[in-house]
C-alpha cells in the first residue's frame, strides 16, 4: 500500500540521512502537508526530488572536503617522519650550577620571534633557594630596553644539563645544556626540535675561529646553519677592526 505524502516524504528524509524543520523550528520530521527542505516550501510531491538532490550535495560536499585535506595529512605524516629520523640531542654529561650562573653574551644562534634583531642580548641565570634558576635575557631594539624573565626548573636525572624554561604557568620549553667547555668559557643551549639555539660566551665578542668551532658543533648537533645568525656583539666588533 502507497505511503500518504508525509509518509512518502518522511521514508526519503530517512534514507537521504537529513532533517526536515518543523513550522516551531524543532528538528523532526515534518507533519505538515507544506514540505520546508532547505528553507524552500513546496507541496510534498516535489520533496523526494529536492532530498535526493540534498543528499548528492552532501556526497560531493564529502569528497571535495576530503580531498583537500589529503596534502595536509601528508605533509604532517612526513614531517612526523623527518622528525624521528633526527638523533636525540643529548645534554652534556653534567654541569656545576654555581659555576654556570652569571652572565652569558648570546655571540649567535637561531634567535625566538621576539629576539629577532636584538641588540647586545645578554642572558642571566641566577640559582633560587628553592633549587630553580631565575633567568633573564636583557637586549634592546629600537631605542627600547627589552627583558624576557623565566624560570628554570632543573629536568630530574639530567645532571643539570636540562631544564624546563617557564615563561608563562605551566607551559615548560625544552631547554638543553648541549655544549659547555671545561673552563665554563663558551656554551651552547639547544632544543630537540633544532628551532631555537643560543651560542654563547663569558666574554664578547670571541675569536672568528671560536665562533666557527662553536658554529660547527651546532651543525653537528642536526642545526641548519643558513638558519644560524650572528648578533651584533660579533658583527660589531668586526666593523670595527
Amino acid at each position: 500500500m502507497d505511503l500518504p505524502p508525509q509518509g512518502r516524504c518522511k521514508r526519503l528524509a530517512a534514507i537521504a540521512n537529513l532533517r526536515i524543520q518543523s513550522p516551531r523550528g524543532v528538528e523532526g520530521y515534518d507533519t505538515q502537508p507544506v514540505c520546508r527542505i532547505g528553507g524552500f516550501h513546496h507541496s510534498w510531491k516535489h520533496c523526494g526530488r529536492e532530498l535526493i538532490q540534498s543528499k548528492n550535495r552532501v556526497v560531493e560536499d564529502h569528497m571535495r572536503k576530503t580531498i583537500t585535506f589529503i596534502p595536509v595529512i601528508l605533509g604532517l605524516l612526513l614531517a612526523g617522519c623527518a622528525t624521528n629520523e633526527k638523533v636525540p640531542m643529548q645534554p652534556v654529561a653534567t654541569v656545576d650550577l654555581n659555576r654556570f650562573m652569571g652572565a652569558w653574551y648570546v655571540v649567535a644562534g637561531i634567535p625566538t620571534a621576539p629576539e629577532r634583531g636584538a641588540i647586545d642580548p645578554i642572558e642571566r641565570y641566577e640559582l633560587n633557594a628553592n633549587g630553580t634558576v631565575a633567568t633573564t635575557f636583557s637586549y634592546t631594539k629600537g631605542d627600547k630596553q627589552k627583558v624576557l624573565k623565566a624560570t628554570g626548573f632543573i629536568m630530574e636525572g639530567s645532571r643539570n644539563a636540562a631544564w624546563g624554561m617557564q615563561f608563562i604557568w605551566p607551559i615548560k620549553a625544552d631547554y638543553r645544556i648541549v655544549y659547555l667547555d671545561a673552563d665554563y668559557k663558551h656554551t651552547i643551549i639547544g632544543r630537540e626540535k633544532r628551532d631555537y639555539l643560543w651560542i654563547m660566551s663569558r666574554e664578547a665578542p670571541i675569536s672568528d675561529a671560536a665562533l666557527d668551532g662553536l658554529i660547527d658543533i651546532a651543525i653537528s648537533l642536526g642545526y641548519a646553519k643558513s638558519k644560524i645568525v650572528v648578533t651584533n656583539w660579533q658583527t660589531d666588533a668586526a666593523e670595527a677592526g
